[in-house]
């Protein structure tokens, strides 16, 4: 099963989460490798240690540029100070689209605060 985290953007779909932009987050390294294969980003889940095949996630390009900045040692606002720098996008919409991504990834156990 292939999974993709499509458009993060979702005007219409009522996201309205609070965002603490100071935390800072990693993925889950016991569940989740993250890989790039040819073109694209996965993340590849973990079952007892060993890589779950039939689960592969695929990233889009913009999940997957979060994700790669999720690093345990940045906090958000360094995140998307550094996304804004690569991608010609407003900040507002950027803030919104990673606010999304991160709440979803927690919810699925893709990744985790560090505190």
């Amino acid at each position: 099963m292939i999974l993709f985290f499509l458009s993060l953007h979702a005007p219409n779909l009522g996201y309205c989460y609070e965002m603490n932009f100071k935390q800072v987050y990693r993925v889950v390294n016991e569940s989740f490798v993250v890989r790039k294969v040819q073109e694209e980003m996965v993340l590849v889940p973990l079952v007892k240690n060993v890589a779950d095949m039939t689960s592969v996630i695929t990233l889009n390009d913009t999940a997957a540029s979060i994700i790669e900045q999720l690093d345990g040692i940045k906090p958000l606002d360094e995140v998307i100070l550094q996304l804004l720098a690569t991608y010609n996008v407003n900040e507002e919409l950027l803030k919104k689209d990673v606010t999304i991504f991160v709440t979803d990834a927690l919810r699925n156990g893709v990744i985790e605060p560090i505190t």
